[in-house]
Formats: C-alpha cells, structure tokens, sequence
C-alpha cells in the first residue's frame, strides 16, 4: 500500500517532468516572457482606455436629464 508521502512525491516528481517539457518545447527564457507580457499589455490598455471613453461619455448623458 503506498502512503500519502509517496504519492505526493510522485505527484512532484510528474509535475517537475511536464515543467521541463514545457521548457524545452517552447524554450521560453525571462526576455521571451517579458516580451509576451508587454504585448499583452498593448492590446489590452486600448480596451481598457476605450471602457473609460464610454463610461464617461454614458456618465455625461445620464447626468444631462
């Protein structure tokens, strides 16, 4: 009967095994990342920006009546 001790270890020893795999399929280091995170910013801050237009926009003519 394997205890929990066990089955935990090999729960971290599977779980270090696909973080390598993932590491080595896409060999995506600090700078690939950083990257990645400002063009996520990019496409999101347009959207957000536009969120706020329409609010205030939606605010104003609220307050009108």
């Amino acid at each position: 009967m394997t205890s929990i001790k066990e089955i935990r270890e090999k729960a971290r020893e599977i779980e270090r095994q696909r973080e390598r795999e993932l590491q080595d399929r896409f060999d995506a280091d600090t700078k690939d990342i950083v990257a990645f995170s400002i063009a996520a910013w990019q496409l999101f801050l347009p959207l957000v920006v536009a969120f706020l237009i329409v609010g205030a926009i939606v605010y104003f003519l609220l307050n009108l009546f």
